[in-house]
């Protein structure tokens, strides 16, 4: 069954006036970890073929790969010349530079369109400070625990990627380097300050994950200390810090470097590790994108590369960066009407370009994905 016949089905499951399905959007809005999303929802679920999906997720991984192969194919390897012609600062490739792991992992959200045809990149946005998926993901499971809803999907053989669980899957996998046989301890650490504006969001990301069965710590970077080689929240010891903070607040802060010193400290001693490591917002840096738009630049990719990105009009990509910043300027203290996140349903940094993505889009009832996550009820045939 097509996506467009599986639609004309729900309407008329909908229609009738004593219909259970229109219990779903409100069921959805009053969900415990929806309760930091205050912009609209659709009024159905939207639905995609499971292989357009997953089509566009294998172009996608593909084109993350090419991105995060952009160091050595266009710069020979040097990562300084690399940051300069994205327009990072000195400060920023400092903390980038100091805390290592220049490589990062698959992980982020995608931001992505329909243009009557197929499924387009509008953006990447890498790096565990990006929020917005953990929303999609809990639609999905909210919808589904309304029976009628349940009895449509197992009738129709709907399925979705459920992006939580595939975060605690993950965490596990990385902490079980300095926890192996049993859960990691995993605090997410925001900057200072930081939870007073974003703390409702991050906690109902905690209460998320405590349901996949992974319990986190929330807390600030100002909160945690190092003792032998590791970092320590009071006397509990951090396996994993879920990093949400972003390089520019440490070389802009005044005592930066004071507050992530512990982590520092722990982090090169290996008694605690770091999810995700600060390179993440260099490859996220919009600019990458423009280098891959550039004519000269796109001779050192393959015609199946070129084919992941079709460039508009080339922009220099200090320039591109440079309009990154100017769009996501000093928003970081409004009130707004859900504390910590403002009307539009993000939260924005200057120059990090962190919990963007959800934009003033409507999200989808019925949402899942994966790592670099797919956001949409899908069949489970290839239809």
């Amino acid at each position: 069954m097509s996506a467009e016949r599986m639609v004309a089905q729900y309407n008329e499951e909908f229609r009738p006036p004593g219909s259970d399905l229109r219990t779903v959007a409100q069921h959805i809005k009053d969900f415990p970890t929806l309760a930091s999303w205050h912009g609209e929802n659709l009024a159905r679920p939207l639905f995609v073929a499971e292989r357009e999906i997953r089509e566009f997720a294998d172009d996608l991984q593909r084109l993350v790969e090419v991105l995060f192969s952009l160091p050595n194919r266009m710069f020979g390897g040097d990562l300084d010349a690399f940051r300069s012609v994205l327009g990072i600062s000195a400060g920023e490739w400092e903390a980038i530079r100091r805390f290592g792991d220049l490589l990062p992992p698959y992980y982020g959200r995608a931001d992505m369109y329909h243009d009557g045809t197929s499924f387009k990149l509008l953006e990447t946005n890498l790096g565990s400070e990006t929020g917005g998926w953990g929303l999609a993901s809990e639609m999905s499971r909210a919808a589904l625990e309304v029976d009628a809803f349940a009895d449509f999907a197992r009738r129709n053989r709907l399925g979705y990627v459920h992006p939580v669980r595939a975060v605690v899957e993950a965490l596990r996998r990385f902490g079980a380097r300095v926890a192996p046989g049993r859960d990691p301890v995993v605090a997410l650490l925001e900057w200072r300050g930081g939870l007073t504006d974003y703390g409702e969001l991050w906690l109902n990301f905690q209460s998320a994950l405590r349901w996949e069965g992974l319990d986190i710590l929330v807390a600030e970077v100002s909160d945690v200390h190092e003792r032998g080689g590791a970092l320590y929240l009071g006397d509990t010891k951090i396996d994993v810090v879920y990093r949400s903070f972003v390089p520019d607040q440490i070389a802009e802060e005044p005592n930066g470097w004071d507050l992530v010193a512990p982590l520092l400290r722990a982090h090169r001693a290996g008694g605690t590790l770091l999810w995700t490591p600060l390179s993440s917002t260099m490859f996220a840096n919009k600019a990458c994108m423009a280098l891959l738009s550039d004519p000269a630049r796109r001779r050192d990719l393959s015609k199946d590369e070129c084919r992941l990105h079709r460039p508009g009009a080339a922009l220099d990509p200090a320039d591109q960066h440079r309009r990154a910043q100017d769009r996501h300027r000093p928003r970081r203290r409004m009130p707004g009407a859900a504390r910590g996140v403002d009307p539009e349903g993000q939260r924005t940094r200057r120059r990090s370009r962190r919990r963007g993505g959800l934009g003033n889009r409507r999200r989808h009832l019925a949402a899942g994905s994966g790592e670099l996550r797919r956001r949409r009820m899908r069949r489970t045939d290839s239809e």
